[in-house]
């Protein structure tokens, strides 16, 4: 066999490792959705009652839930494990990202109320609930936006993120927000 023959078979069985990961992935994302279909009227830790599913992110699921012992509205992300991260690396990586949370004080920035995994092996963050339209919906409302509107939007975010950096925190999405409003990715270091 020679060395073109050998690279071949190994970026044939790489390619095929990959679409089996892809499949993976898909199957866990569906049974994660099919998930957060019925949790709906779960109480986690006879503490939070989930009402209706706000929102959906790279690590999982929002929802709007009662605090039972506190009689108020709260948000209640649930941890999405996909392929991989169902192990401590990932359980560890989603409570950190409660505990970073956490460390900025700023009135623009959510404040992490609580942080757990369930008796039923759910793992969660209870944070303060906001109120309002998205930035996506003002943008379907608006269609687009005066320079002075986009300063109100971007200086409380900023100004939100330079508290996030002072502590040592970079959040992942701000490529996206970045990209959002300039067209640009921010260039990987």
């Amino acid at each position: 066999m020679t060395k073109n023959d050998a690279l071949a078979r190994k970026n044939q069985e790489l390619i095929q490792s990959r679409e089996e990961l892809i499949k993976s992935y898909e199957k866990a994302d569906q049974i994660f959705s099919a998930l957060s279909d019925v949790l709906p009227g779960q109480v986690l830790d006879e503490k939070y009652r989930l009402e209706t599913k706000i929102g959906t992110g790279g690590f999982g699921v929002v929802f709007k839930a009662m605090d039972l012992g506190l009689e108020r509205y709260v948000a209640v992300k649930i941890f999405r494990p996909l392929s991989g991260d169902v192990t401590p690396q990932g359980l560890h990586r989603f409570r950190m990202e409660g505990i970073s949370t956490c460390r900025i004080n700023h009135p623009n920035a959510i404040t992490i109320l609580d942080s757990s995994i369930s008796s039923t092996g759910i793992a969660y963050l209870v944070m303060e609930l906001l109120e309002g339209r998205t930035l996506s919906e003002e943008l379907k409302r608006y269609k687009l936006f005066s320079p002075t509107r986009c300063g109100e939007i971007l200086v409380p975010v900023c100004g939100a993120l330079a508290q996030a950096h002072a502590a040592g925190i970079v959040h992942r999405d701000i490529n996206r927000i970045i990209f959002f409003f300039t067209g640009q990715e921010i260039p990987k270091s």
